[in-house]
């Protein structure tokens, strides 16, 4: 406590006593554990002596940081969600906004507003769902900017504990997706900011949130089956849509007429492969889906859409 207090100008001299006084420090303690013992009676002493209200520190340069802080984390999210969103719940995405509500509508009827609450039950189009995300980057810029008071942001709870992993996993595991016109020659489909050819040097994308990276990283950890979004991810690749090659590179287009994806173990590259450009060591661990075309894929496309799926963007 007393090293604490040293730290504000002028607060020192409990530091220096419990370095040198000797006693202090077990007098200290003694009454730092007579205190704590009876802290409702020492609570009544400290009204009589302070009044009811005693002066608190307000910490407004600690406190406005922090919302700026805040703000600009809000920011890169609303910034990144927002140059993909259309490839991801867009018209034209893995799994459209619009889909998915109609889809619930049909199946729970009244109460679909009540287990899905949203407010793009009124308009889920594209301009709305990008519009949602740029008025959420200014509502940032203006916390930045501290044109928000503390006190207005607090019921909105813009703050929680948050953990994704209770175990971390030692190795990494990548699905790597490879397209074909025939089904003779395959070549690899890249992806941006995920590990690819093993010469390929890892890219920067701090604090950009590639949520498609993401996804797949999670699929590679499991099941193939516990993956719904696939069908979809994969009928849109094979249609050609934009938005959803613009997740992965779009300099990959034209779309393939197959698709397939095995499983790989990735590491880093020793020193000397290093020295002959060489980034990962992978191998192969398995065929993650058989090769596909629009026809096979189509079909399980149009189901991935429905609640019961239990669809989950992490």
């Amino acid at each position: 406590m007393f090293r604490t207090l040293a730290q504000a100008p002028g607060h020192g001299r409990g530091l220096w006593a419990d370095k040198h006084l000797p006693g202090f420090a077990a007098a200290a303690e003694a009454a730092y554990r007579l205190i704590a013992a009876h802290r409702p009676l020492f609570g009544v002493l400290t009204g009589l002596l302070w009044g009811p209200r005693p002066l608190v520190q307000r910490h407004e340069l600690t406190a406005g940081l922090f919302l700026r802080l805040l703000g600009l984390v809000y920011l890169a999210a609303f910034l990144s969600l927002g140059s993909q969103e259309l490839g991801l719940i867009g018209s034209s995405g893995i799994l459209p906004a619009a889909d998915y509500f109609a889809a619930a509508a049909r199946s729970e009827g009244a109460l679909a507003r009540l287990a899905h609450p949203s407010l793009f039950w009124i308009d889920s189009g594209d301009w709305v769902l990008q519009a949602a995300c740029w008025a959420g980057a200014a509502a940032s810029l203006a916390i930045v900017a501290d044109r928000f008071a503390g006190p207005a942001l607090a019921p909105l709870r813009l703050v929680n504990s948050y953990g994704v992993f209770a175990n971390m996993v030692k190795d990494r595991r990548e699905i790597v997706l490879e397209g074909s016109d025939g089904g003779l020659r395959w070549r690899e489909i890249p992806f941006r900011f995920r590990p690819g050819r093993p010469e390929a040097a890892p890219s920067w994308n701090i604090p950009h949130q590639p949520r498609l990276n993401w996804q797949i990283w999670f699929a590679a950890l499991g099941d193939p089956r516990e993956s719904p979004w696939r069908e979809p991810f994969l009928a849109r690749l094979l249609a050609g849509s934009r938005e959803v090659w613009a997740l992965l590179d779009p300099a990959a287009a034209p779309p393939p007429r197959q698709i397939r994806a095995t499983l790989y173990r990735y590491r880093y590259a020793a020193a000397e492969e290093r020295a002959r450009g060489q980034w990962w060591q992978r191998g192969p661990e398995g065929e993650f889906l058989p090769p596909v075309t629009t026809e096979t894929v189509r079909g399980l496309a149009r189901r991935a859409a429905t609640p019961e799926s239990s669809i989950r963007w992490r």
